[in-house]
């Protein structure tokens, strides 16, 4: 989902590339009641630091509450089939982007310079998702090509193209998943998928 279009129409989202998170096991700094919430940068840092004691790659998510795509994927973290997968295979950085006015403080100043960081391209749209080696190298994230002429953002893949390239993007980072897994991985995105076009 774009970010300038999101805060206005949540709802719209039914066919909407929304596109890849939102874990809440968290790395580091909390939000505190009433406080601001920790910058980008800062749950980067802190998430990469737990990776190289834990020996785990990054997993950066861009997400935010009004973002319907953004939910779907919570529902793959928190699903009792990987949740256990990811956790052994990522530290998860939720870094939220800009935010409505009621969850103004949740929102992790400095993202949209660390989504261009990694992104190199000015579209904001949500979920965007970063894996990082533990010492910050990047090794993959949710902004490719995936053939097409212009460069497309499957944060949460639905085409058989871009659901072919995120269980890659796994098999090749994720070390708590084995061949098995992937492919259950695969049948849930194209369920969803499904589910979204109508289809039962």
């Amino acid at each position: 989902m774009n970010i300038e279009n999101g805060l206005d129409v949540v709802i719209l989202s039914g066919m909407t590339k929304c596109g890849l998170l939102a874990l809440v096991w968290s790395v580091g700094a909390a939000i505190s009641l009433g406080g601001q919430a920790p910058t980008a940068d800062e749950l980067v840092k802190s998430g990469l630091a737990k990776a190289r004691a834990e020996h785990k790659n990054v997993l950066i998510d861009f997400h935010a509450s009004w973002c319907p795509w953004c939910k779907q994927l919570d529902a793959l973290y928190e699903d009792p089939q990987f949740a256990e997968k990811f956790r052994k295979s990522y530290v998860i950085v939720p870094i939220t982007v800009i935010e409505r006015p009621s969850l103004k403080a949740k929102t992790n100043d400095g993202w949209d310079a660390l989504m261009f960081k990694y992104r190199k391209h000015k579209d904001q749209d949500i979920p965007y998702v970063v894996i990082l080696g533990p010492t910050g190298k990047p090794l993959a994230d949710s902004f490719e090509r995936y053939g097409s002429a212009l460069p497309n953002n499957a944060g949460f893949p639905q085409t058989p193209e871009e659901i072919d390239a995120y269980i890659k993007q796994i098999s090749e980072t994720g070390k708590g998943f084995q061949f098995a897994d992937l492919a259950k991985l695969r049948t849930f995105f194209v369920n969803v998928r499904g589910k979204s076009h109508g289809g039962h």
